[in-house]
């Protein structure tokens, strides 16, 4: 049973991460800068792949991706999946990306060509 209110926890190859009860699991991933593959965010392309190994989902919208063998065998898509419990993902790759600081800079344009 999921229990509303609580945050959840989310393990990707030993790295823990805490994405927001009832947020879809891509979302979450990249609001605490944990960037997994993703192309079409609505369940058509697959990019978004991952086996879930313990813990519970429920469906946002309809996976159409996968098959039904990969949805029996605990493949989900992240961009159509909110975690209903902690959860443990494999066969995924999170993508090492360090984006930079953001920075206020004044400055006057001088010439647009």
């Amino acid at each position: 049973m999921a229990e509303f209110g609580k945050d959840r926890k989310i393990s990707i190859n030993h790295q823990n991460f805490k994405i927001n009860n009832g947020e879809n699991i891509l979302d979450g991933l990249a609001r605490v800068e944990c960037f997994i593959p993703k192309q079409c965010k609505n369940g058509r392309c697959k990019s978004c792949v991952a086996r879930c190994i313990q813990g519970n989902t429920s469906i946002s919208q309809i996976e159409l991706a996968l098959t039904d063998k990969e949805v029996d065998d605990g493949y989900i898509l992240c961009c159509c999946r909110t975690a209903t419990s902690d959860i443990v993902l494999k066969e995924i790759e999170p993508l090492n990306i360090m984006l930079p600081e953001s920075q206020i800079i004044i400055g006057k344009i001088l010439k647009i060509d």
